[in-house]
């Protein structure tokens, strides 16, 4: 993070190729280091960079994730787009809504005998998702909508893929989760790379 504050005062754009994963190295074969090693560490960064605000508080700044791919971005848009469905206070259900007696009913009729005998325990516990008690794992990022996590994907994250990768269409295809891009490699091209953004 340090090095990216230093882009950031220098008025430059962080890019990474990888970051070192001891434990997830072997020391005799190359293929297992390298499927999935650049991948990781930029899905682990990126990861920290989106939910920890940074893009909220530097709106211009642009990441370039070099190698490593695109699939993996395109299935932390997804994941981080059915999280904020489902994780934000506002999606959460409030224990207050739901029938207990019509749950107790449920259980009663359908449930296997581990959970009829466990039923007023788990009763007890439906407090816990009440939004009081739940942490906005979304707000220093400032998110709003879905809109605001796909614009962060499509419009200040750039990725660095072979233009032989097979994923590399997924960022072209609108029903993904960014579905937006281009390619600064020819087509006829196998060896060049390929950075996709929104741009």
């Amino acid at each position: 993070m340090r090095a990216t504050l230093r882009c950031i005062s220098a008025n430059d754009e962080p890019r990474f190729r990888h970051a070192r994963w001891p434990d997830h190295s072997s020391i005799s074969n190359f293929t297992y280091n390298h499927i999935d090693h650049f991948a990781a560490s930029n899905h682990a960064f990126a990861k920290g960079v989106f939910l920890g605000g940074l893009l909220r508080r530097y709106p211009s700044l642009n990441f370039g994730f070099m190698e490593g791919g695109v699939s993996w971005a395109c299935q932390l848009c997804a994941d981080l787009i059915e999280h904020w469905e489902k994780r934000r206070p506002a999606g959460l259900q409030n224990p207050t809504a739901t029938s207990i007696a019509e749950m107790h009913r449920l259980i009663a009729q359908y449930g296997d005998a581990r959970l009829k005998a466990n039923a007023d325990e788990i009763m007890n516990s439906v407090d816990f998702l009440r939004p009081e008690f739940v942490v906005d794992d979304f707000a220093a990022a400032g998110i709003q909508s879905k809109d605001d996590i796909r614009a962060a994907f499509s419009s200040n994250f750039y990725f660095g893929c072979e233009a032989d990768d097979r994923t590399t269409l997924w960022a072209f295809d609108p029903r993904m989760a960014f579905g937006c891009g281009r390619c600064s490699a020819p087509t006829t091209s196998r060896t060049l790379t390929c950075l996709i953004s929104a741009r």
